[in-house]
């Protein structure tokens, strides 16, 4: 796991998982993975993620890759320095799906940092959503945002 401190920055995190830079940069298995190039300040739209999901050039993924063809939900912050809009890219980007809501097709439910108006009893709606449909056998797989960054 990486030990994050209050001074490192997401660029940071993303070198110790193994990425080199931020143009057209290579992980740690030699894979070029697209820059993050969104601008947007919030979530894309599901036309955007759509747009996005047709453009990426299938044979350039890694289909060992952890979020291949996953359908990915973020709760939370993750990081700093990336926005919403820009995680959902750089899971497209590896080859998975990025979606809102949690429900029976979700692969796997990043928890980020939460702010307390998003909490009911200490949990967020997708989490609880997540877990509920976990219990009934649902193979949901739960990453908090460190471990995410790093498989990322």
């Amino acid at each position: 796991m990486i030990e994050e401190t209050k001074s490192d920055s997401l660029l940071s995190l993303l070198n110790k998982a193994g990425y080199k830079d931020f143009g057209i940069f290579t992980n740690a298995q030699n894979i070029k993975v697209p820059k993050f190039s969104s601008n947007k300040s919030s979530k894309l739209s599901k036309k955007e993620i759509k747009q996005l999901l047709l453009e990426v050039d299938e044979s350039s993924l890694d289909p060992s890759h952890p979020f291949y063809k996953k359908k990915i939900v973020i709760t939370g912050k993750i990081g700093e320095g990336m926005n919403r809009s820009q995680w959902q890219e750089a899971i497209i980007n590896v080859g998975g799906y990025p979606e809102e809501t949690v429900n029976k097709t979700t692969n796997i439910l990043v928890e980020g940092v939460q702010t307390a108006n998003n909490l009911k009893n200490g949990e967020s709606k997708k989490y609880r959503i997540a877990h509920e449909l976990f219990e009934k056998n649902f193979p949901i797989e739960f990453l908090d945002g460190e471990d995410f960054i790093r498989l990322l």
